[in-house]
């Protein structure tokens, strides 16, 4: 279209010359062409121009919405899980549909995560995979979106010092908003102490969430993954009254057990209720914690 308009543009120019040169007998009947021809030409030629792109926009309208069908049959598809069935999606032949496929819909809302690690002595030889686990599920989290947010906290204490030195903001909910500098902020974080203070690293926590910038917005949701391998915690006296005061603000707690883990603990933290699994992830060891990262990160999007 646009060669098109070019062409019809010299060919007016052209003539234009050759009419003003001044002889009136080429003049007058180059005139006549020009107002009779060349201005039929243009007319036609935007006629043309225009049915073509209204054509195109219709196409482009018919296509977009048969993509927000087969969404829509995608999402029907699969089932709580996030397991999906083989669906057809206009003429294309029938086809396995991945399980990791449900990740890469948009998910919309905005979300705070703050993810609360165990940094004790007896995970020492593991807190490099407890790392590596927390930037894998990290990376499941679009930071530059501006929806979602993410925090680390990680928690440990010495005897004869008062628990919250060993509590550290290792990144502060919020503070980096591009995934490659948030992948590299969470590798740089070190093992701590040798201590278990887990009430008082939920409360550390509240503390982050409080003050971080959305802590008034009832339109986020707001998330705790705690992760220890703890059998029993320090402080575990106060961890009751700790974990009842972070659900009291709306914030939703999961607990992942690894190893020696006391799975009373994790109920108390993400419940309350010791007949209850929900928003409980244990494994036997650390090389389970990959199996969860796509299951735990769905959760965390459909939980309320």
């Amino acid at each position: 279209m646009e060669v098109q308009f070019n062409v019809v543009l010299v060919l007016i120019f052209c003539f234009h010359s050759v009419a003003s040169d001044g002889n009136i007998d080429i003049a007058e009947p180059s005139t006549q062409f020009v107002t009779q021809d060349i201005f039929q030409t243009v007319i036609n030629g935007i006629k043309e121009a225009f049915d073509r792109r209204m054509n195109s926009t219709v196409a482009e309208l018919q296509q977009a919405i048969a993509e927000i069908e087969n969404l829509k049959l995608l999402n029907l598809a699969c089932s709580e899980e996030m397991s999906c069935l083989k669906v057809k999606f206009g003429n294309s032949s029938e086809s396995n549909v991945s399980e990791q496929l449900p990740e890469s819909l948009e998910r919309k809302g905005k979300l705070d995560i703050i993810f609360v690690l165990d940094g004790s002595g007896s995970v020492q030889w593991n807190f490099n995979d407890i790392i590596t686990w927390t930037q894998r599920m990290a990376g499941k989290f679009d930071v530059e979106s501006g929806l979602i947010q993410i925090g680390v906290v990680q928690f440990s204490g010495k005897t004869g010092h008062n628990p919250l030195e060993f509590i550290t903001t290792e990144i502060a909910l919020g503070s980096i908003t591009s995934n490659s500098r948030l992948q590299r902020a969470i590798g740089e974080i070190t093992r701590r102490g040798t201590l278990t203070y887990t009430a008082a690293a939920l409360l550390k926590t509240l503390s982050d969430f409080q003050n971080a910038p959305r802590w008034t917005d009832r339109d986020t949701k707001k998330v705790i993954v705690l992760l220890t391998d703890g059998r029993y915690s320090t402080d575990s006296y106060h961890l009751d009254e700790a974990a009842k005061r972070v659900r009291s603000q709306g914030i939703i707690p999961f607990a992942v057990g690894v190893g020696s883990f006391n799975k009373r603990e994790l109920q108390v933290i993400a419940t309350g209720d010791n007949s209850s699994d929900e928003r409980i992830f244990t494994m036997e060891s650390f090389d389970g914690l990959d199996g969860i990262v796509t299951k735990l990160s769905d959760l965390i999007f459909r939980s309320n």
